[in-house]
């Protein structure tokens, strides 16, 4: 329900195409829920549903592609930063702010 409401506000904010990322090995899957290009930017974006998420498909996506500068994860939770990890954390709610601010 989450991924619905984070993918529509984008979608409302952008009028723009989305995309995902996914890849899949004999032994492993990884699926980020959403990409966006922002100012010719590729920018992932990951919706946390539940409380312990480690968030594995997102690490593996940024050390995949190291000019990936930052992503973001919409969760229930406040915002935070792991600037080293090039993640930030953001409230469900800033869905169209993080797509449309700089």
């Amino acid at each position: 329900m989450a991924e619905r409401f984070i993918g529509q506000e984008i979608w409302e904010a952008t009028n723009t195409d989305f995309y995902y990322w996914a890849r899949k090995t004999d032994y492993s899957s990884a699926v980020t829920d959403f990409l966006i290009e922002k100012q010719g930017k590729v920018i992932p974006l990951v919706v946390i549903s539940g409380k312990s998420v480690s968030l594995k498909s997102l690490h593996l996506l940024l050390e995949t592609y190291k000019n990936v500068e930052n992503a973001f994860a919409f969760s229930n939770a406040v915002f935070g930063q792991i600037s080293e990890q090039k993640i930030t954390f953001l409230p469900l709610y800033y869905a169209t702010s993080a797509v449309t601010s700089g």
